[in-house]
Order: C-alpha cells, then sequence, then structure tokens
C-alpha cells in the first residue's frame, strides 16, 4: 500500500512501496494531482518509503518528465543503487528538474 500525504502545496510525501505493485496507481493519481497545481516546482520527501524496487524507480523518472520542476528528498538507498547501475542517478539528485 501507498499514499500520497501532501503537506503543502510545494512539499509532498510519499509512504509506502514504490513497487510494481504500487506504481500504476501511484503515477496515475500523482499526475492527476500534479496537473491541478499553479505552483511549477514541487519537492517530494521518500523518507517513509518502506520497500522499493525497479518500478519504483521508474515512477520517479516518469514524474521528472511532468512540466513541473521536481526535487526528491530522503530518497531510499535502494533507488540510488538501482539508478547508478541504470546510469540515471544524476536525474534523481538534481535539484529542481
Amino acid at each position: 500500500m501507498s499514499q500520497i500525504v501532501i503537506e503543502n502545496t510545494n512539499n509532498w510525501r510519499l509512504i509506502g512501496e514504490l513497487s510494481f505493485a504500487t506504481a500504476g496507481k501511484l503515477l496515475t493519481d500523482l499526475t492527476s494531482k500534479i496537473a491541478t497545481l499553479e505552483a511549477k516546482e514541487l519537492t517530494i520527501d521518500l523518507k517513509e518509503i518502506t520497500d522499493t524496487d525497479s518500478a519504483g524507480l521508474a515512477l520517479l523518472i516518469e514524474l521528472l518528465k511532468l512540466d513541473i520542476s521536481i526535487t526528491f528528498c530522503n530518497i531510499p538507498t535502494r533507488i540510488l543503487n538501482l539508478s547508478s547501475v541504470a546510469g540515471v542517478e544524476e536525474l534523481l539528485t538534481q535539484k529542481g528538474i
């Protein structure tokens, strides 16, 4: 199970799993919520992610393709390791892409 917590307009948290089981629904939910934002900058805190796999990495990369500047913070080690192997770590760790 996963959930999106909106702290305020520019600061959100993801809680739970970023996995094959949750990525599709999360992408749909996040994309629709992001589409309603007037702000063009968003920080997403990943500190409370409990489990992840390559689908979680793919989800984060898909979010970076949206028409908004997204910064991820507290990226789980597993995602950083996967992104390093895939050669995309820099995409996730740059501020305000």
